[in-house]
């Protein structure tokens, strides 16, 4: 193999990698917006789901926190005028990866539901988390 071949082998592999990078982030570029207002209706959707007898912008975010360095929020649920309960997001350590978990507490701070946000668990037993 002569020097002249081995220079048009690199070439050609970096021309392919440079074309499947620059696809790759144009698909990003593209795509990200679109996930990013799919999960932000989903969590609207699930916030509303969390304390369904709270105004349609009853739901106001109080802050965020960082439990395990993950970025999450907390919200406070009224209906006319008046605090019915609290909703936190918070992260768990599953045997895969975080679990993001959304829950609502009464004004008594007892625990009303609990939805799971994402979970990437082996299905199966992961797939249980919900239940009491």
């Amino acid at each position: 193999m002569t020097a002249k071949d081995i220079f048009k082998i690199t070439a050609n592999l970096v021309v392919i990698y440079v074309v499947g990078g620059l696809l790759l982030a144009f698909v990003y570029a593209k795509t990200s917006p679109i996930i990013f207002l799919k999960n932000k209706q989903e969590k609207e959707e699930a916030l509303q789901k969390m304390m369904p007898n709270a105004d349609k912008k009853g739901i106001i975010k109080l802050g965020d926190w960082y439990p395990h360095d993950k970025d999450a929020e907390y919200f406070v649920a009224k209906k006319d005028g008046k605090i019915i309960g609290y909703i936190v997001q918070t992260f768990a350590k599953g045997y895969s990866s975080y679990i993001n978990i959304l829950f609502s507490v009464g004004t008594d701070f007892r625990v009303k539901k609990i939805d799971i946000l994402h979970s990437a668990e082996t299905p199966g037993l992961g797939d249980e988390i919900t239940l009491p």
